[in-house]
Formats: C-alpha cells, sequence, structure tokens
C-alpha cells in the first residue's frame, strides 16, 4: 500500500472567504426568489382597449371583449368576458357636458367616508368609490374640465366575474382631453 497513512491536504477557506460565499449565496438565493415571485405576481395578461373618441384608453384582461353599450353613447365602451348578460361588465363612459345628473357628482372627492377615495388620474382629480353598503357598482369619476366634463367606469353585476377587470381598467386609465 503506497498511500497508507496519506491523507489529503484539507483546503481551508479561511473566515472571510467563508462569510463572503454565504452572503453571495444568499444573494443569489434571494435574487432567485424574486425572479420567481415576480413571475408569479404578475396580473393577468391584457390588451389594450378605450372609448372611440380615443380620449380615454385602458388596459383589460386579453381574453375579455370590448363593445359598445346596450344604450348607444358614442362615448361608451363596455368590456366583459364573452357571454356575459348585457348589465354585466365595466363600463367606460365620457360624459362631454354638464355632468351634474350623473349619479356621482365631483363634489364626492371631498367626502371622506369608508369607501371613498380621493386621488387623480393624469393630473386630473378624481373619486373611487368601492362597492359595499348601498352601493352596487365600484365606481371611478374623472373630472375633465371646468365645464363638469367627466369619465366615469362603472364596474357593474357580479363581483366575481367583475372584480379582477374592474382592477385591470381603473389601474391603467389613461385621459386624452382637449
Amino acid at each position: 500500500m503506497a498511500f497508507a497513512g496519506y491523507r489529503p491536504a484539507m483546503i481551508s477557506l479561511g473566515p472571510v472567504t467563508r462569510v463572503r460565499t454565504l452572503v453571495l449565496g444568499f444573494f443569489a438565493i434571494a435574487v432567485a426568489a424574486s425572479v420567481g415571485a415576480g413571475v408569479l405576481l404578475q396580473g393577468p395578461a391584457t390588451a389594450s382597449a378605450g372609448t372611440y373618441d380615443g380620449h380615454v384608453t385602458f388596459d383589460m384582461p386579453a381574453d375579455w371583449v370590448a363593445e359598445g353599450c346596450a344604450t348607444p353613447e358614442p362615448g361608451c365602451v363596455r368590456v366583459a368576458p364573452p357571454g356575459t348578460p348585457v348589465h354585466t361588465g365595466v363600463f367606460v363612459v365620457v360624459v362631454p357636458r354638464d355632468a351634474s345628473d350623473l349619479p356621482v357628482s365631483p363634489e364626492m372627492r371631498h367626502v371622506d367616508a369608508p369607501g371613498i377615495e380621493s386621488l387623480t388620474v393624469d393630473g386630473r382629480q378624481a373619486t373611487r368609490i368601492e362597492r359595499g353598503g348601498t352601493v352596487a357598482a365600484d365606481l371611478l369619476t374623472v373630472q375633465l374640465d371646468e365645464a363638469g366634463s367627466m369619465a366615469m367606469v362603472r364596474c357593474g353585476g357580479d363581483p366575481e366575474i367583475v372584480a379582477t377587470g374592474c382592477d385591470v381598467v381603473m389601474d391603467s386609465l389613461e385621459i386624452t382631453w382637449p
């Protein structure tokens, strides 16, 4: 036995190198986990849509369809999953006139109540009202000008059907107003 008693030399990394190796290992794991989480946390696939006049654009779930509203208004578009009833979906409406007859006035942005949020959309005053209590639908109103023109997003019908699409539309809303 030519190798009797032979012990291979142990390679010692030293404390600094061991710490550096551990830190790099944890960093690599953290990067891999965040990339994996990012892929898992991506929202649904979307498609672009908007009103026919081009004043309001937004994203919608890719498997939904955009069509004119049941009441023929040039500034109204309904987005919904195919085959849903006409009263179910996300309705995007532009009202280029005095909006005093609308169910929500621009003054709602000054109300401090649960479910009512004041925000801005493309620098314009907006109010978001969440479904619940006496409100039958999620609603977002955006004041377009001093004359009272408004853009509205109304999510109506079965909340289980429209919830995801409602958030996608409201969160991606873009306004182009003269």
